[in-house]
């Protein structure tokens, strides 16, 4: 049964005394929220998840300064060695593949940063 359609008698059928039902009824009026359209309130986090994704597309599909696009090339070129260095380990020192897999941090990290960056609009 629903909750919307319980009743203090339908709840003495269900073998409750008239004071837990009673309590029961307020504590389900107070505590389970009533239906409402998530979108349309103020401050859900629905609406900030989705106007945090179109901010971030705007950021991405804007024109990128000509110094960013210089270092996205260069952060891709850092993370693209350092795959071929982490894939050749077993003839390599363990210290220099150690170091390659923070290379593939930092080119990933620094690409994506990178691409981020937008022209000052005037």
């Amino acid at each position: 049964m629903k909750i919307s359609k319980l009743n203090i008698e339908s709840l003495l059928e269900k073998g409750l005394s008239k004071s837990e039902a009673e309590t029961f009824l307020y504590l389900a009026d107070k505590v389970i929220p009533k239906k409402e359209n998530p979108l349309k309130s103020e401050g859900n986090i629905i609406s900030k998840i989705k106007n945090t994704t179109m901010f971030l597309i705007e950021r991405v599909n804007a024109p990128t300064p000509k110094f960013w696009k210089k270092t996205r090339n260069y952060m891709i070129a850092i993370g693209g060695i350092s795959v071929m260095i982490v894939l050749s380990g077993s003839i390599l020192p363990a210290i220099v593949v150690k170091i390659a897999s923070y290379g593939i941090s930092t080119g990933a990290i620094g690409t994506a940063l990178s691409q981020l960056a937008k022209v000052k609009e005037e």
